[in-house]
């Protein structure tokens, strides 16, 4: 019986909706979302319904207290936090209650960092590593005379996405370099001041992604004698 269950779950597959809702307290807004899923329906006789897991980043899932249960090929889990990245499997379930296996996983996760040094990237001309403090993580580059540097984005979930740079400054970082963002609905350019606000994350506006989509943001280096760095870019989910 149950392992009869192992083969037909080999059906469900699993895609969720999540729904943003931001509350304002104080001057800091704190972000919850519902994760709708759905799944294909199995066939089988006796099929009883299903049961959603959910764990967090880390974690394993705990098959003693599912997060839902029913006869419907949809769920909402509701009020998880917008900082943590989840996972969700589906289990069926037959008339014995014997549990089948997990369906494929899917994830959601609000916040991705794409940095200097990932795979995510790619560059025209030479970028040497900055002695400037306060880099994302091990380092930053920097560059001149145009070479370029660029983060490659590919979202699991379509929607809004707040962008947002990091980079070092320097003393002879440019102050007005150009940032190409592509998105959904073209291309935005974008200037920043590189010698202000190094090593934190400054804000360039939301945009709109497809999931299964590439998009590149580009960063170009400025003329000699100034300097551009490139260090991470962050993308955070909105709402879709």
């Amino acid at each position: 019986m149950k392992s009869r269950f192992l083969y037909f779950l080999a059906c469900v597959f699993i895609y969720f909706v999540p729904l943003i809702f931001i509350l304002l307290l104080s001057t800091q807004n704190v972000y919850s979302f519902d994760a709708t899923l759905v799944w294909n329906p199995n066939s089988e006789k006796n099929l009883d319904g299903y049961r959603i897991f959910y764990r967090e980043n880390g974690q394993g899932y705990d098959y003693e207290v599912p997060a839902w249960e029913g006869s419907k090929t949809t769920c909402t889990i509701y009020n998880l936090d917008d900082n943590t990245t989840y996972y969700f499997v589906a289990r069926a379930v037959d008339t014995e209650w014997a549990e089948s296996g997990d369906s494929n996983e899917t994830c959601y996760q609000s916040e991705i960092i794409i940095d200097n040094r990932d795979a995510e990237t790619s560059q025209t001309g030479t970028w040497k590593v900055s002695g400037a403090t306060d880099p994302y993580r091990a380092d930053s580059v920097y560059s001149r005379d145009g070479a370029t540097f660029t983060w490659h984005l590919t979202p699991s979930q379509s929607g809004i996405y707040e962008v947002s740079m990091r980079w070092t400054a320097w003393a002879s970082r440019s102050l007005n370099v150009p940032v190409d963002i592509e998105h959904s609905d073209g291309v935005a350019t974008v200037y920043v001041d590189q010698q202000e606000n190094g090593g934190r994350w400054n804000v360039q506006g939301q945009y709109y992604f497809e999931s299964g989509t590439t998009y590149d943001i580009t960063i170009t280096s400025q003329p000699y004698p100034s300097s551009t760095c490139a260090d991470a870019i962050k993308y955070r989910y909105r709402y879709r």
